[in-house]
């Protein structure tokens, strides 16, 4: 004691009211830290001993007691604020944060600290809206009233005082001036749920039952009451655990300070090496900075430390797909999918990564897992639709992707990307009708294909491709007349292809049957073809060469193969050199193409 009286002498604080408060309030044992984490318990202990260091002054006491209660110790920490109060009676924070404190179990006791510290301090709202806010569960209206009037006097930018003189009135009958004070807490923040739970009672008292059901939906969306509270905030900013440093990492990233961030969440882990979430976070810090190496760094350190973190591993897995080590990354995600076969991100990203690794069918069923855990994910299904159909499997990628195009709004912004992936399935499927032998299924899903994709040049393309093998593949099972027909269908509906009109004009002018040849059409058609190839298309200049042929126009079109042999002499075709070189040779002859 003489001591601790000796030091405060130096300090300037005079010794017989150390003694006092030394007599009074002795310092506290420890709170049981058994189950503490190790940063938390660094700073409990040391706000304990600070009160030796301080003599136990109401500050430290008022400190440690904030301490505690920011780590949940609560009956230790009412008992410091309880010190402090008593050390200090104009200090009307102390009994302000000990009816904060107790207000979930002890209504009686709230009330009465609440009007101690009134009694200290009559300048602070956010006392007034606590007392109001207890005023009103208690059913005394004026005091409730009385109250918020004065936290908007000292506050008028608070929208929760003005929201509870609003609800105030509104219950005592005066709409019109309910009415001006909750505007005024919507204009100054309109996601303030007491004020918008409010408005929806005023719509409903004014018989407006759409505004009511609106204002009711806006408050149901509105984050949980925060008002603003320098007392309690402070409080708060003295919480270590992880969850508490996590948050406040969380609130530096929001106001856009990222390196700050990083920087608590180091030292969180420097304090406590063996938090995982904190571990995790700080890899989701570095990874945000571009700095994959550290991010699998604090990753890997999560999952030594617990091998079952879900969150860590999951991290762990996409940064390293995300650098290109896939096989890691696919063992990551196995590892998450054996302890846990439900793991919606777990299917997603092991899809990803042997998508990744061309592994489309493994790929497309841990997709399809996706949607069946995940029925609502559309970009999962968008992801399943475009593996199926990559392997071939276009009915099942049609069926997944339907559903993506069907009742899709015009501010999806997968609907464009999703239709065009459908349209390309639907190509497909109509590829195996065509080569069942089953032209009209297939020319009915070419065609709504086409409608589906609307003018989008590349998509129509593709859909022109799809047609010319169709048409390919019935007339390798003889049925050329049916080729010929979808060819047409095909034309009605993608005019300006190239594609189709070539292939059109070559069968009309080399169809095995005579009856099906057409040799006025067919040059009309390879004309075309050339005139939308820009005139130096090897291809399209030989199929109009057979078709002038079969027109019995054989200077025409010994001119036109001359011209396609000299473009592909010119281009170094050596294979198309020698089959236009034939092809001349029967020209010359007077022989229509075979």
């Amino acid at each position: 004691m003489i001591q601790l009286a000796m030091r405060a002498t130096r300090a300037g604080v005079p010794v017989v009211a150390i003694l006092l408060a030394s007599a009074t309030a002795p310092v506290p044992d420890l709170p049981d830290l058994g189950v503490a984490e190790p940063q938390v318990s660094i700073v409990i202990r040391k706000a304990r001993d600070d009160l030796y260091a301080m003599s136990g002054s109401a500050g430290q006491w008022g400190h440690y007691g904030s301490v505690l209660d920011a780590h949940a110790f609560t009956t230790e920490a009412a008992r410091a604020y309880e010190v402090a109060g008593e050390l200090d009676p104009d200090d009307f924070r102390w009994p302000y944060l000990l009816a904060i404190l107790v207000s979930p179990v002890d209504p009686a006791a709230t009330l009465s600290h609440l009007q101690t510290a009134l009694d200290r301090n009559d300048a602070y709202a956010p006392l007034y809206l606590r007392y109001a806010a207890m005023m009103e569960t208690m059913g005394r209206a004026d005091a409730a009233r009385t109250a918020y009037e004065r936290a908007v006097a000292l506050e008028d930018a608070n929208p929760y005082a003005h929201a509870g003189l609003g609800r105030c009135l509104l219950a005592d009958g005066d709409a019109d001036g309910a009415k001006v004070h909750l505007d005024r807490a919507v204009e100054l923040d309109d996601r303030c749920r007491p004020a918008l739970s409010a408005m929806a009672a005023y719509a409903r008292r004014k018989g407006d039952m759409t505004a009511a059901k609106q204002w009711a939906h806006r408050a149901s969306e509105a984050p949980k009451p925060s008002p603003h509270d320098t007392v309690l905030a402070g409080v708060r900013r003295l919480g270590v655990s992880t969850t508490q440093i996590i948050q406040r990492a969380n609130d530096l990233v929001d106001i856009d300070r990222p390196d700050a961030a990083r920087k608590t969440l180091q030292w969180l882990v420097e304090q406590n090496p063996a938090s995982v979430r904190g571990r995790k976070r700080l890899g989701d810090s570095h990874l945000a900075a571009n700095d994959p190496a550290a991010a699998i760094e604090q990753y890997r350190a999560a999952v030594s430390v617990a091998p079952q973190f879900v969150p860590a591993r999951l991290g762990l897995a996409h940064v390293l797909t995300r650098t290109g080590r896939l096989e890691e990354g696919q063992r990551e995600y196995e590892a998450v999918l054996a302890g846990h076969p439900s793991s919606v991100p777990g299917h997603r990203g092991l899809a990803i990564c042997l998508a990744a690794r061309g592994r489309m069918e493994p790929a497309a069923e841990h997709f399809a897992r996706v949607i069946e855990l995940a029925p609502d994910d559309r970009r999962a299904r968008l992801a399943c639709g475009s593996a199926l159909l990559a392997t071939g499997q276009y009915r099942r990628a049609a069926e997944v992707l339907e559903v993506l195009v069907t009742g899709n709004t015009p501010d999806d912004e997968l609907a464009p990307e999703a239709k065009y992936t459908l349209a390309a399935a639907m190509g497909g499927l109509a590829g195996l009708h065509a080569a069942a032998g089953e032209a009209d299924k297939a020319a009915s899903q070419l065609a709504s294909a086409v409608t589906l994709v609307g003018e989008a040049p590349g998509a129509r393309a593709e859909l022109a491709l799809q047609y010319a093998r169709s048409a390919t593949a019935l007339g390798q099972r003889g049925l050329h007349a049916a080729a010929i027909g979808l060819l047409r269908n095909g034309l009605t509906r993608l005019p300006e292809s190239a594609r189709i009109n070539n292939e059109l004009a070559w069968m009309l002018a080399t169809a095995p049957d005579p009856d099906l040849r057409n040799g006025a059409e067919a040059v009309e058609f390879a004309a075309r073809a050339v005139e939308l190839t820009g005139g130096d298309s090897c291809n399209e200049l030989d199929t109009l060469a057979a078709a002038y042929a079969e027109a019995g126009r054989f200077d025409e079109a010994i001119a036109t193969a001359e011209r396609a042999l000299e473009i592909a002499r010119r281009t170094g075709n050596g294979d198309l050199v020698t089959q236009l070189t034939d092809r001349l040779r029967q020209l010359k002859s007077r022989r229509p193409s075979p």
